[in-house]
């Protein structure tokens, strides 16, 4: 598997989840990554920030898609009203 795919499989499962079960070291080890420092410094490199501001980001995008603009209350909580 690439690089690429790597951290395509990796963020796709740490996005899609839910509950936090799985930490994104344990997701990152699963996907191939020797370690989750090489995880966290190529996705860096790839995306030019976080994993967490990267997902916090795409929840925004997909509340504003559901919600309209400021139809949902303080980010943090995710509720909408």
């Amino acid at each position: 598997m690439s690089l690429d795919e790597r951290l395509d499989h990796a963020f796709s499962a740490y996005f899609q989840q839910v509950d936090d079960k799985e930490s994104l070291k344990e997701i990152a080890e699963k996907c191939g990554f020797s370690n989750y420092e090489e995880f966290l410094n190529e996705f860096q490199e790839r995306y030019r920030k976080t994993p967490w501001e990267y997902r916090a980001e795409m929840i925004d995008a997909t509340l504003r898609d559901m919600y309209g603009e400021g139809e949902y209350c303080c980010f943090e909580s995710n509720i909408p009203y």
